[in-house]
């Protein structure tokens, strides 16, 4: 045998292989060698050869002096070094581990601080402490090593010194620090001393009354009101009069004087007969004329009011109105009515007043009758009207009657034959002949007799009667078209002719029958026909219909045969329409029949179609009547009021005026009556000069009911917003301002004060341990952190004048942060508001 033989090898990176032929390889990859076996036979063994990493590791480690570290392969350093470790891999091929070893050091800091006595140092162990000694404390530098911090405290003396004062109110008082007040009370000013430590000097401030007293009066128009001072006013205003009170301090008695009006008001008003009138002092009148009511303002002013009292009148009528059956009548409110009654319309006279027409409505019978008359040929008819008729036909007769109601006697005559028969008849010689009306003869001769129809009609039949051997007879006859004539031989005859027949007589007479048949026609007749809508027409057979359609009649002709006449029956449209229209008064309005009328009512118009048809057209007319209309105003002390017809008003009064095309129609009428309310607004008081940080109290009188909304613009709106006084801290150099927006939920006014704000020098309680500010000198950016018994509203920061520049809001957090990158180096006020300030010099580079 031979072998094949795999042989997989794997070797370290570095390490070879010898093949079974002798080569050395150290690449990964398949080598085929061929060898002799031993039984002198080639083999093939293919060697397939992986490589195994060995690595190099970087191994860089920190310890803090003093501290040792232990290499991988368990040898323990403690110097700062490269350390270069071989160990064995998880794959059995070694791998070599470098060690970096740097030493940290660690530090032993002199920490010596000074504090005024009463003041509190913050330890870096976070200890809080305030007694003079030294202090040891252990922290974590930033490389996260132990260091040691000695902190010496030593405490500088403060000082309290109380002074007392006393001003005029109104005045101000300078205190130590530069501030000036001017409110009664205790004022702590907190100064620099020698050591600089903060000292306090408690001013005691005694604010003599120097009184301010608002005193509002009214009077009547045209009386004299004395102020205080005896100076006699009779126009509203306001007159400040400054006194000397008891204790020495000027005192200013404001007098709000308001001059109520007197009015002399005419009014012209309007009332319904049978309706009263309250005059202005409750008197009831319903009479016409001129009433004058003095009386008394809401202010106590005499008035007079002169009512000119019109009464217009009120109808109440009564109306007899007649309809004929089957017609409407529209009542003045558009009601239309069809049945007789009593009824009764509400309506506006041209002066508004209401007005009662009553309608007794009465419905005339209207007639329509129909009647069936026969006629003898020959005879003739009296119709209704007083014509006469002797044809066959339907005849329509319109009467009015006694009450102008049209009415119809429609009379279907009916034209019945008389008959004029002749016979020739033949008996045998010594035979007798019976006529029609019984008579025997037996002679012959012409006989003629006459008789009655059974529809009653005259007719003779003559009997030409022949006695002889020989007897022949002639019979005429008909029959319609397409029916069947039957001869006395049986033969069916359907066309005209003569025929003649030999027979014998029951008397054994010779005999001779002649007959002449005829054959009548048979009609069908096409009509066309129209009526107008809501008439009547009267078929051929008598039948009243009033839908379009097409009618087939049967008949039949005097010729006795069955006709057919067809009726195609048109009704054209008849019209009624109402139109409900409005006019102004004094206006007139053109009905369609062109005739102008100017008065409310319904007016009737008939017209004729082009088919002739009756139709109708109602208007129903209206008069509208210009209303005269009455509003009141309330007007707020110093508005104005611009009427519609552009008077400018700024005083109570009655005004009138007209205003032009109101809804078409010439004019409204108006009366403005307006009254003037609301208040007179005081001023803002308080300081109007203030330093920097300097808190300030600015007010109005206070009036119950009243509303306050302050707004203030470079300063801190410190408390009382929504009431009459307010406190302000002004914290930007410059002009400040202060603005009150004031209300009785009726008027609202607003008034401005501006106050000069002077730049003050620099407080810095940054080194106190409330507030730190780092870096200081700054460049992109400053982190502000604060103690959590300080925790601030919010941070400004300011140029060296005073102008603001950041502002952000405190957050949650015990720090912040303001992004400076864009300032100017230079240097800057840092001030950090709340429930104390804060304000630092800090530097930009």
């Amino acid at each position: 045998p031979t072998y094949a033989v795999n042989n997989p090898i794997s070797r370290c990176q570095g390490q070879s292989y010898t093949l079974p032929n002798g080569q050395v390889v150290s690449t990964a990859g398949t080598y085929v060698t061929t060898v002799a076996a031993s039984n002198g036979c080639d083999s093939v063994i293919t060697t397939v050869l992986t490589i195994k990493p060995t690595y190099a590791v970087n191994n860089p480690i920190s310890r803090c002096q003093g501290q040792t570290y232990t290499l991988p392969n368990g040898q323990v350093v403690s110097t700062a070094g490269t350390y270069i470790t071989t160990v064995a891999a998880s794959n059995g091929c070694d791998s070599v581990i470098t060690t970096v070893l740097t030493i940290k050091p660690t530090y032993a800091v002199n920490n010596p601080i000074s504090r005024c006595q009463g003041q509190s140092y913050t330890l870096p162990n976070g200890q809080v402490v305030s007694t003079a000694g030294t202090y040891v404390t252990t922290v974590t530098a930033s490389n996260g090593c132990d260091s040691v911090i000695t902190t010496v405290l030593s405490l500088r003396p403060v000082y309290n010194t109380p002074v007392s004062a006393s001003i005029c109110s109104g005045d101000s008082y300078q205190l130590p620090n530069g501030n000036l007040v001017a409110i009664a009370g205790v004022y702590p000013v907190t100064l620099i001393s020698s050591v600089n430590c903060d000292s306090i000097v408690t001013t005691t401030l005694t604010v003599r009354p120097e009184y301010s007293l608002v005193v509002f009066d009214t009077i009547c128009q045209d009386t004299v009101f004395y102020l205080p001072d005896g100076q006699s006013v009779a126009i509203s205003g306001s007159y400040p009069v400054t006194l000397v009170s008891s204790v020495q301090c000027d005192s200013v008695v404001t007098t709000e004087l308001t001059v109520n009006p007197v009015y002399n008001i005419t009014r012209n008003v309007t009332i319904c007969q049978g309706t009263t009138h309250i005059l202005p002092n409750g008197v009831i009148v319903s009479s016409p004329g001129i009433y004058t009511t003095n009386l008394q303002t809401l202010e106590g002013c005499d008035s007079v009011i002169v009512t000119n009292l019109s009464v217009k009148p009120v109808y109440n009528v009564n109306r007899l109105v007649s309809i004929c059956q089957g017609d409407a009548y529209a009542l003045p409110d558009g009601r239309v009515v069809t049945t007789a009654g009593l009824y009764t319309v509400n309506l506006f006279t041209i002066n508004g007043c209401d007005s009662v027409v009553r309608y007794t409505v009465s419905v005339r019978p209207v007639y329509d009758i129909y009647r069936t008359v026969e006629l003898c040929t020959g005879d003739s008819l009296s119709l209704p009207g007083g014509d006469f008729t002797d044809t066959a036909g339907i005849y329509t007769s319109v009467f009015t009657t006694t009450f102008g109601c049209d009415s119809v006697v429609t009379t279907f005559v009916v034209l019945n034959p008389v008959y004029v028969v002749s016979q020739n008849v033949s008996i045998c010689q010594g035979s007798t002949y019976i006529l029609p009306d019984g008579t025997i003869v037996d002679s012959a001769g012409v006989y003629s007799v006459t008789l009655n129809t059974f529809q009653g009609c005259d007719s003779t039949v003559v009997i030409d009667l022949f006695v002889g051997q020989v007897i022949s007879n002639t019979l005429n006859t008909s029959i319609c078209f397409g029916d069947t004539f039957y001869l006395p031989t049986g033969t069916p005859i359907t066309t005209p002719g003569t025929f003649v027949f030999n027979y014998v007589t029951v008397n054994n007479c010779d005999s001779t029958l002649t007959i002449n048949l005829s054959v009548n026609p048979r009609y069908s007749i096409q009509r066309a026909e129209r009526i107008c809508y809501g008439d009547v027409y009267l078929l051929p057979n008598g039948f009243p219909v009033s839908d379009p359609g097409i009618y087939p009649i049967n008949f039949v002709s005097s010729g006795n045969c069955d006709s057919l006449i067809t009726v195609e029956l048109a009704v054209d449209s008849s019209y009624a329409i109402q139109i409900d229209t409005t006019i102004c008064a004094g206006l007139s309005y053109n009905l369609p029949d062109g005739s102008a009328v100017n008065a409310a009512g319904t007016y009737v118009n008939n017209f004729q179609t082009v088919q002739g048809c009756d139709s109708i057209i109602v208007t129903l007319l209206s008069i509208s009547v210009p209303p005269t209309f009455t509003e009141n105003r309330d007007l707020c002390v110093d508005q104005t009021l611009v009427l519609p017809s552009g008077q400018v008003i700024d005083t109570a009064d009655v005004y009138q005026y007209t205003l032009s095309s109101v809804n078409g129609c010439d004019s409204l009428t108006v009366f403005s009556i307006v009254s003037m309310v609301g208040f007179a607004q005081s001023p803002i008081s308080g300081p109007t000069i203030a330093n920097q940080w300097q808190t300030m109290n600015y007010q109005v009188p206070a009036i119950a009911g009243h509303n306050y909304t302050w707004v203030v613009i470079d300063g801190w709106l410190v408390t009382g917003n929504g009431t009459h006084e307010i406190q302000v801290q002004w914290n930007t150099p410059g002009v400040g301002t202060v603005i009150l927006f004031e209300d009785d939920s009726q008027c609202f006014y607003s008034d401005t004060l501006q106050v000069s704000v002077n730049a003050t020098g620099i407080v810095d309680y940054a080194e106190r341990g409330f507030v730190r500010v780092f870096p200081n000198p700054f460049t992109d950016k400053i982190t502000i952190s604060w103690s959590i018994d300080r925790k601030p509203t919010e941070v400004v920061l300011y140029d060296i004048s005073g102008r603001e520049l950041i502002r952000k809001l405190c957050t949650v957090d015990e720090q912040i942060e303001l992004e400076t990158s864009e300032l100017v180096p230079g240097c800057y006020l840092l001030a950090i508001l709340g429930e104390k300030v804060t304000i630092s010099r800090i530097i930009r580079d």
